[in-house]
């Protein structure tokens, strides 16, 4: 993997606990029984945590919904989308979210109307909230330009993580700094991997079962719900599937993206590789998609976000004591085991994007114990934890 430019995305202040990685990662039923040790205090305290029901608010069916994630700016809005999310909608905006508990989870960002800024659809679901009994609201992502948003909310919010963002027009394969994308590009075409796009619903059988194989081949409770998408295998919604086929035929890897932005930006809903997939293939696959996109005028793409990836410092209202323990998490042997935040960072670092800070904003605060409910509601010390929506 090609490391990071330090003079362009290196983070401002140097992470605790940086060393060199080990030779071999922590066995995957270590992690796992850290991930239940680190979710007993949840279970401790869901004996005395009722159920609630989340709140209402204007109903809008699956292609208006779909209409008002296209439009916005929020990548990862097709979260709001996934089985189990509720969705709560106002006159200043849409939000889709889970909940467990006494907790409620904002996946995939803000939706503000046009025109809005979000802050009245903050005050008016967190006051919905609390009316039926909920004690803590959680969003992930929230982007820097969104941050006064929720002060002035009356929320806080805490830095955890960077979005890769590439630019189309500037994307290249020419230049010694992509001499490694170019290598894995050209090892994969030497083994046979052609690219093409998935047009059609009659294919989309194949890429269920690569995609029920690479799940089988994952850690137990590896899913990192409200964080990561389904691949839509069931309903397109506007997705589009790129794939890797090897020389036999198969299809070992693909990804899917849908349109932002009103069609200005795109994003990529899951990333899928089997472990038989030839080396390069995610490689070829990605960069031939950013080219058809370039070539259709979309102006950029993410690539998603990297969890507990610091590519600057902290704003100053950020606690002190969670800087040291996620950075700690982030870049031990230990936190990459349970979840490659190293890994994911190198990977999307070869296509060298601009990397955008990330936040988690939280009403009341967005303190230790709202960390820890988020992580017990996204898997990372367990199973996901969400109550399933009607119908589901």
């Amino acid at each position: 993997m090609e490391h990071v430019n330090s003079s362009e995305e290196s983070p401002a202040r140097r992470p605790f606990f940086r060393g060199r990685t080990p030779r071999r990662r922590i066995p995957h039923w270590l992690a796992r029984c850290v991930r239940g040790f680190l979710g007993l205090p949840g279970l401790f305290t869901d004996q005395w945590q009722p159920s609630l029901l989340p709140p209402g608010g204007t109903v809008l069916d699956r292609k208006e919904l779909l209409e008002w994630i296209h439009r916005s700016d929020q990548t990862a809005g097709m979260l709001a989308m996934e089985p189990g999310m509720h969705r709560f909608v106002c006159a200043d905006g849409l939000v889709g979210y889970g909940v467990w508990r006494r907790t409620a989870f904002i996946a995939g960002g803000i939706h503000p109307a046009s025109g809005g800024s979000g802050e009245a659809l903050l005050k008016e679901f967190w006051s919905a909230l609390q009316e039926r009994g909920f004690r803590r609201l959680l969003c992930v992502p929230v982007r820097d330009a969104e941050r006064a948003v929720f002060e002035a909310a009356g929320g806080e919010t805490l830095l955890i993580g960077a979005e890769a963002i590439v630019d189309l027009s500037e994307f290249t394969l020419e230049g010694p700094r992509r001499e490694n994308l170019r290598q894995m590009c050209r090892r994969a075409t030497r083994n046979g991997v052609v690219i093409e796009e998935i047009p059609v619903a009659e294919s989309m059988a194949e890429l269920g079962e690569l995609h029920a194989r690479w799940t089988a081949t994952r850690p137990r409770g590896y899913r990192m719900a409200l964080l990561v998408g389904d691949p839509g295998l069931g309903k397109r919604d506007g997705r589009r599937f790129f794939a890797a086929r090897e020389r036999d035929g198969t299809v070992q890897s693909f990804v899917t993206v849908h349109a932002i932005s009103s069609g200005r930006g795109a994003a990529i809903d899951a990333l899928v590789r089997h472990e038989s997939a030839s080396p390069g293939a995610v490689d070829l696959l990605i960069q031939e998609m950013l080219q058809v996109l370039k070539g259709e005028g979309v102006e950029w793409l993410s690539l998603g976000a990297c969890p507990l990836i610091e590519t600057r410092a902290p704003g100053d209202s950020d606690s002190r004591v969670l800087r040291f323990f996620l950075r700690g998490l982030g870049s031990s042997t230990l936190g990459d085991s349970l979840f490659s935040f190293q890994g994911l960072h190198q990977f999307k670092s070869k296509f060298h994007p601009r990397w955008e800070p990330i936040h988690m904003g939280g009403f009341p605060n967005a303190g230790f114990w709202a960390m820890y409910a988020g992580g017990r509601m996204w898997g990372l010390t367990g199973r996901p934890r969400l109550e399933r929506s009607a119908g589901d």
